[in-house]
């Protein structure tokens, strides 16, 4: 049975998400720092119930890996200090690479306290193997060596196409729940270097800006909107989507410098995308691209935390607005892991307490039931 606090968080959450929908502007953040500094505390997982996956040295010195729930940092056990945690779905289940004890990395999926070897089916000399991303499900897609798998909940299977055949080096970035994946192709000996989606077996370029091919695939929805990063005619690159099997150009925060280069990193299912912006003797600058526009997150966020941070790397961001992202302080220049999440405005409260009214005439529902 789900907490009464965690549906009043979701209620409160699903009105600023509901509000800025209806004004279609940008939702302001709030920032919470997970641990201390990024020296010591790193995560690139981020799941719907606002849930963080990384790694941290703790108070002993010590490497370990933690979830960050409800402000709280929670050890995680089981695992070998260098292991990867990337991925995590709302089930709590974790997708990454584990070590034996011989140093020997697998890929697995973290649940109920331990690392499942997933990678196993393939054989024992499959070389590096990572889980890289896990759907609702508990399907997961990696790879080993230089090919991608595909993991169904029971088995594990290498993905089998023309296209992927004989490369050097393939890369698994995302699946969705329809158990769609996409990645990219690189450091191709042929120069062929490309991004895909696979969709019931059957592969799809992604069509670039410049005549040729998509440069990286980073993720994708349950509609099958696809975000990455394209080279542009001549220099550099540019986050795009594709969608109906279009590629669209997001555009750029820095009024089309020659020397910026962009990608897009995530992309929710609300169609809300996140990325970055970087250029030579400059920091990264974080994006939203919400309803068409580009908004640089630093604008987005509360004045407290606009004085503090600079969002250099957003990393994810959830379908509820949340965007797990990398920091540095202004003021010391050290980097840091955040989560922001969305704050209602004034006319979101009216909603969420609505929505917690609602949640409150439940629990006592389910009291009364119960009694």
């Amino acid at each position: 049975m789900q907490c009464v606090s965690c549906l009043v968080r979701a209620a409160v959450l699903a009105a600023a998400w509901a509000v800025s929908s209806v004004q279609a502007e940008a939702p302001r953040y709030r920032a919470e720092v997970i641990g201390t500094s990024r020296t010591d505390t790193g995560a690139l997982a981020l799941n719907n119930e606002g849930v963080v996956a990384g790694r941290r040295q703790f108070g002993n010195g010590e490497p370990g890996h933690f979830i960050y729930r409800d402000g709280r940092i929670e050890r995680l056990q089981g695992l070998d200090g260098l292991a990867e945690l990337l991925d995590i779905n709302d089930r709590g289940e974790i997708a990454g690479r584990n070590y034996l004890p011989n140093r020997f990395p697998y890929a697995m999926i973290y649940r109920d306290g331990r690392g499942i070897d997933i990678s196993a089916p393939l054989g024992f000399f499959v070389g590096d193997a990572n889980a890289t991303a896990i759907n609702e499900a508990g399907h997961a897609v990696g790879y080993a060596g230089s090919r991608l798998f595909f993991h169904d909940g029971q088995t594990t299977r290498y993905v089998s196409h023309p296209d992927l055949d004989n490369r050097a080096m393939l890369v698994a970035r995302d699946l969705n729940d329809q158990d769609a994946f996409v990645g990219f192709n690189v450091f191709d000996a042929r120069g062929d270097d490309f991004a895909f989606v696979v969709r019931d077996g059957q592969l799809t370029r992604i069509p670039g800006l410049d005549g040729g091919w998509a440069l990286q695939a980073h993720a994708l929805n349950n509609a099958g909107q696809v975000v990455g990063a394209t080279p542009l005619p001549g220099f550099g690159y540019r986050p795009y989507l594709y969608s109906n099997g279009v590629t669209t150009e997001l555009g750029s925060l820095r009024g089309g410098d020659p020397h910026e280069n962009a990608e897009a990193v995530d992309i929710n299912e609300q169609g809300w995308i996140v990325g970055a912006s970087y250029a030579p003797d400059s920091d990264g600058i974080g994006f939203l691209y919400q309803d068409g526009r580009m908004h640089r997150i630093e604008d987005l966020v509360t004045p407290a935390a606009a004085a503090r941070w600079d969002v250099f790397q957003p990393l994810r961001i959830n379908d509820m607005g949340q965007i797990l992202a990398s920091a540095v302080d202004a003021r010391g220049k050290v980097s840091y892991t955040l989560l922001l999440s969305p704050v209602p405005e004034p006319e979101a409260w009216v909603v969420a307490l609505a929505g917690i009214g609602l949640v409150g005439a439940v629990v006592r529902r389910r009291r009364y039931q119960a009694s």
